[in-house]
């Protein structure tokens, strides 16, 4: 229960003020000491049952929102080192292939190179394993983050029914 975010807007846009609002919760209590007590107490319980429904999805919104942005931190740490790695791996495939093209050149003038040619193919084969993997771990992390974030989207907007509609 509060103010309705346009009218917020509309009246920080056409009287540049901020809007300050008392809860109903508030309102009640500060209008039973200007009525001197005459504030009847079971409507004051009642508006504290109505709120705590609301206060309790915005806490649990707020919560599922701050794990977001901490598993959104880890995931791009994360990004962030296996691009690194997947960078280095590609300057170190171009830097074999480059070197196998050199090979190639010398191989027909000097005898023994074949050996030295295959050693570089198998640590090549090598790097682009590795650089495969590095890939699959980069989607699985995609994958895991998706998952995630329907997770949590499906749990607030579970508990946002369960709480609106008083289900335990």
């Amino acid at each position: 229960m509060g103010p309705r975010p346009e009218l917020v807007e509309e009246i920080f846009n056409i009287a540049k003020v901020d809007f300050y609002m008392y809860s109903s919760e508030r309102f009640l209590f500060y209008g039973q000491e200007f009525h001197k007590g005459k504030i009847n107490k079971k409507a004051l319980q009642e508006i504290k049952e109505m709120a705590r429904p609301e206060f309790e999805r915005s806490y649990n919104g707020q919560r599922i929102k701050s794990e977001q942005e901490e598993m959104a931190l880890r995931i791009r740490e994360e990004r962030r080192y296996i691009g690194s790695k997947i960078q280095k791996i590609n300057m170190d495939i171009e830097f074999q292939k480059n070197k196998m093209c050199s090979l190639e050149l010398k191989s027909t003038e000097t005898p023994g190179l074949p050996e030295e040619y295959h050693n570089q193919a198998m640590q090549l084969s090598e790097l682009i394993q590795e650089k495969n993997m590095l890939d699959m771990k980069m989607i699985s992390i995609e994958e895991n983050n998706l998952k995630y974030l329907e997770y949590t989207d499906r749990k607030f907007y579970r508990d946002e029914v369960f709480t609106k509609h008083n289900i335990v």
